[in-house]
C-alpha cells in the first residue's frame, strides 16, 4: 500500500502529518500547511462546559487544502475530518497535563490512491481498488466490499467463469466460494488462498461487521500480494519507476 496510508488510520497530529502522493499528477506530495490557521476548524463544545472544562471533551470538525508541491501541477486536494484535543506526553514544566489537537481524515476529494498497483493489472481490478481510496476514510465496510469487487474481477481476468449450466440447461450463478475454489483448482492454489482471506473479510464487511480504516488497509496487502504473484512488474517498469521515484525525491529535496 501507498506508505502514508497507515499513518492516517488514527488521530494524528500537525507534526505527524505525512507527505500524500497527489492524486491529480502522481508526482509531487501534499503536505498539510503551517501555521495552525490553514487549518479551517469548527468547534462544538457544549460538554466542554458540563464536564469543567476538560478539553478532551471539545468535539469539532476540520477542513484543510492540500496543494501539491510539483511545480508543474499545483492542484489543491480537499481534506476533511473530525478533531478533537487529546492528552500528550510533555516534557513542560507545568503542574497540568498537556493536550494537542488530534486530526482524523474522513475524507479527501479529489479522494488519494491507497493501492500500489506496478504490474499489467486489468483495468476493472484497478477501478475497484481505486474505489478503496475514495471509501476507507469514510465508510471501511464498504471499501472492503470493493476490495472483494476487485478479487471477482480478477477472477473474470483469470478466466474463471461466474455461472455453469445446470442439468436441466439453465444457467446457475456461482458463488464467490465456488469460483476460488475453481480457480485454486486450475490456476494457483497459493493466490487462491490469498483471494479467499480478501472474500472472507469482504463478506463481513457486506453483513454489517464492524471494519476500520486499518482492517482495510490489512486486506489491501493482501490484494497487492495477490496481485504481484499474477502480474509481476517487468523489469523495465521496475526500472522506469526506480528512475521516477529519484526524480520525486529529488524535488521533495
Amino acid at each position: 500500500m501507498k506508505s502514508f496510508a497507515k499513518k492516517l488510520t488514527k488521530p494524528i497530529s500537525l507534526e505527524q502529518w505525512p507527505a500524500i502522493e497527489c492524486p491529480i499528477c502522481g508526482e509531487g506530495t501534499l503536505a498539510i500547511g503551517k501555521p495552525t490557521d490553514y487549518i479551517r476548524p469548527y468547534y462544538k463544545s457544549d460538554l466542554f462546559y458540563e464536564r469543567d472544562g476538560d478539553p478532551e471533551s471539545i468535539e469539532g470538525t476540520f477542513s484543510a487544502p492540500l496543494v501539491c508541491n510539483a511545480g508543474n501541477c499545483g492542484c489543491t486536494t480537499i481534506a476533511t475530518g473530525d478533531l478533537r484535543f487529546r492528552e500528550v506526553l510533555s516534557y513542560s514544566h507545568s503542574d497540568g497535563p498537556d493536550y494537542k489537537e488530534k486530526y482524523t481524515v474522513r475524507r479527501f476529494h479529489p479522494a488519494i490512491s491507497v493501492v500500489e498497483i506496478t504490474g499489467d493489472v486489468p483495468t476493472p481490478v484497478r477501478d475497484e481498488l481505486a474505489r478503496v481510496g475514495a471509501l476507507v476514510w469514510s465508510d471501511a465496510g464498504a471499501a472492503v466490499t470493493a476490495l472483494r469487487a476487485s478479487v471477482e474481477h480478477l477472477l473474470d481476468a483469470q478466466g474463471i467463469d461466474r455461472e455453469e449450466q445446470t442439468s436441466k440447461g439453465r444457467p446457475r450463478f456461482l458463488s464467490l466460494n465456488e469460483r476460488i475454489l475453481a480457480f485454486k483448482s486450475k490456476k494457483n492454489p497459493d493466490v487462491g488462498g490469498l483471494l479467499d482471506a480478501v472474500r472472507y473479510v469482504g463478506n463481513a464487511g457486506a453483513h454489517g461487521d464492524p471494519t476500520t480504516a486499518e482492517d482495510v488497509l490489512n486486506v489491501v496487502d493482501i490484494v497487492e500480494t495477490a496481485l504481484e504473484k499474477l502480474y509481476p512488474p517487468s523489469k523495465h517498469a521496475s526500472a522506469a519507476a526506480y528512475a521516477e521515484q529519484i526524480v520525486k525525491d529529488r524535488r521533495r529535496g
